[in-house]
């Protein structure tokens, strides 16, 4: 019985030092889709497409690499970096295209676009 209750104790501590970490990891994932978000910007105000392919194989190699020093296999690694990707390039579109539009027309597929676009924010 004092066995088990200290495992139980010992894999609290380990889950509370996951916790801890988890925390951080979603802190520095919110400061990168804050970055991403600027460099977005700063990607519209020079007329520069906001989806960077060969950036994206960059960063994808540079998660798997440092991801497999720690036993993480390539598929998982992938998974995660283009988690990551898809959220900083979300960051870098959302709200941000600077366009409108005008629909003429009152016949079903103008009511139709019209009731889609409400309370859609470019």
């Amino acid at each position: 019985m004092i066995a088990g209750s200290l495992v139980v104790v010992m894999l609290s501590e380990l889950r509370r030092g996951i916790d801890s970490v988890d925390e951080e990891l979603i802190r520095l994932i919110g400061e990168r889709v804050r970055l991403a978000a600027e460099i977005g910007r700063v990607k519209r105000s020079l007329g520069m497409p906001i989806v960077d392919r060969d950036r994206e194989r960059e960063v994808i190699a540079r998660w798997v690499e440092g991801l497999g020093r720690f036993g993480v296999d390539v598929e998982t690694a992938v998974d995660i970096a283009q988690a990551v990707i898809r959220a900083s390039t979300g960051a870098q579109l959302t709200g941000k295209l600077d366009i409108g539009v005008t629909i003429i027309g009152s016949g079903r597929v103008g009511r139709t676009l019209a009731r889609a676009l409400v309370g859609w924010r470019a």
